[in-house]
């Protein structure tokens, strides 16, 4: 199921219940019921191994950057960076991952 479509799935009952790697917002704890948080994982930023020029949030400027549709990282890049990179939301992970196989710095 894609991303964007796992709280949507439990609000209209076509799922009884999900687990995800989702974070807990006022906006969503007002559709949904969450339980406690058991996992808490932060934003990672990920690069190719031979790629030593990004270490840091302000280092993705200018850059292309791939995240889920419906996701905070999507939230966060859109606050931190806004126009200053070309954030490109895609519906999954293996999407996202495969959306940026060939992009080159």
């Amino acid at each position: 199921m894609d991303f964007s479509g796992i709280i949507p799935a439990v609000q209209t009952g076509s799922q009884e219940i999900a687990i995800a790697g989702t974070t807990i917002t006022d906006e969503r704890s007002e559709v949904v019921d969450f339980s406690d948080p058991y996992y808490d994982s932060g934003l990672q930023i990920i690069v190719r191994a031979d790629n030593e020029e990004v270490s840091s949030i302000e280092d993705l400027e200018g850059l292309t950057i791939a995240t889920k549709i419906g996701s905070t990282s999507y939230d966060f890049l859109q606050q931190e960076l806004g126009e200053d990179a070309d954030i490109t939301p895609y519906p999954g992970t293996a999407d996202m991952y495969m959306g940026t196989a060939g992009a080159q710095r």
